[in-house]
This record gives structure tokens, C-alpha cells and sequence, in this order.
């Protein structure tokens, strides 16, 4: 399929692994970063002295599960299962 953009036509598979290329460099970058609160332990914690502190991921997860299972039924879950993953 060939689209026509004005005076440039672009081969629709071209478009496609463009945009696959920029999604997985947008990804990549974030991707890298998001992994990275495994690592990262909550500050909080750490300033209070407490020997062992969960991660920032540990948290959010937890609250994620918490969500899951204790949401009201009133509340959109999925939304605040959304709000507990990037919460912190």
C-alpha cells in the first residue's frame, strides 16, 4: 500500500517499521528507567532507619494487588490500580 502525503508518497510497511523503531526507542528509554525502581528504595523509609525498605516497584505492586482484591465496587478498578502502579 503506498500513501500520498502531498508531494511524498511513503510505502505503508516503511510507515510501520518507522513507527516500530520510534516506539521501541520511546519504550527503550522509559522501559530502562521503569525497570530501574526495582533498585530504588523508598526514600521515606530509608530517612526513617528502617533496615530493610522496600523498593519503590515493591510498593506499587503491593498496592496494585491491594487494588485488586479491596477495590469498592463503586470505584473504577482498573483506574485505581493505575493510580497504584505510578503512585510513588
Amino acid at each position: 500500500m503506498i500513501l500520498h502525503l502531498g508531494v511524498h508518497s511513503i510505502n505503508a510497511s516503511d510507515l510501520t517499521i518507522r513507527a516500530m523503531v520510534l516506539m521501541n526507542s520511546y519504550l527503550g528509554k522509559y522501559m530502562r528507567e521503569w525497570m530501574a525502581l526495582k533498585h530504588l528504595l523508598r526514600t521515606g523509609w530509608v530517612r526513617s532507619g528502617v533496615s530493610s525498605p522496600e523498593s519503590v516497584a515493591s510498593h506499587s505492586w503491593g498496592m496494585a494487588i491491594l487494588a485488586m482484591k479491596l477495590c469498592p465496587e463503586e470505584l473504577d478498578r482498573l483506574r485505581v490500580i493505575e493510580m497504584c502502579i505510578i503512585h510513588d
